[in-house]
C-alpha cells in the first residue's frame, strides 16, 4: 500500500484569526478612548460643582481657606544632589539642615503656623524613597500631631516618573 503524504495549508486559519484579533484590539482601542471621554466630562463636571457659586459660598470658601495652613514636605528624587525640603504656603521653601534631626526641624516648621489645622502634605518618588525614611517621616507627623494643639492631617503625593523623563 502506498501512503500519500497528507498536507495540512493552515494560512487561511491563521489569516481569520489575524483579523479577529484586529478587530478585537480595534473594539478595545476605541471603548478605551470612550472611557477617556468619559472620565474627563466627568472631571470637568465635578470640577464646575467645587467652584463656589454665590456670594455667600465665595466668602465661606475664603474664610475656610484661611483657617488652614498648609505646608508641603518634598524627598527629592535623590539625597545626593538635594536635601529634604518644606514648600510654605506662601511659597518659600525651606531646607532640612543636615545636622538637625527630623522630628525637631519638622516640629520647628510646624509651630511657626498659626492656624488650628494643618494638612501637611509628603510628596516623594515611591521609587526613591527607602521605606525607612518613609516611616521616619510618618512617625515624625505623627508624633507632631500628638505634641501640637493644632490638628494635623496629613496627605501623599507620588511623584510621576514620567515628567521626569519627558
Amino acid at each position: 500500500m502506498k501512503f500519500k503524504e497528507m498536507i495540512v495549508d493552515l494560512t487561511p486559519l491563521l489569516d481569520v484569526i489575524l483579523i479577529l484579533l484586529f478587530m478585537v484590539l480595534a473594539t478595545q482601542s476605541q471603548s478605551t478612548t470612550e472611557t477617556i471621554t468619559a472620565l474627563e466630562e466627568e472631571v470637568s463636571q465635578l470640577a464646575q460643582t467645587q467652584m463656589p457659586q454665590t456670594q455667600s459660598e465665595q466668602t465661606w470658601y475664603q474664610t475656610y481657606q484661611q483657617s488652614i495652613g498648609k505646608v508641603n514636605i518634598v524627598f527629592p528624587s535623590s539625597l545626593d544632589d538635594d536635601p529634604m525640603y518644606l514648600v510654605l504656603e506662601d511659597g518659600t521653601e525651606v531646607q532640612k539642615p543636615e545636622t538637625q534631626d527630623l522630628y525637631s526641624w519638622l516640629s520647628s516648621q510646624i509651630e511657626t503656623i498659626e492656624q488650628e489645622v494643618i494638612i501637611v502634605s509628603f510628596t516623594y518618588n515611591n521609587e526613591e524613597i527607602f521605606l525607612r525614611d518613609y516611616r521616619n517621616i510618618l512617625s515624625a507627623i505623627t508624633q507632631i500631631d500628638q505634641n501640637s494643639d493644632s490638628t494635623v492631617v496629613y496627605q501623599e503625593q507620588l511623584i510621576e516618573l514620567s515628567n521626569e523623563n519627558e
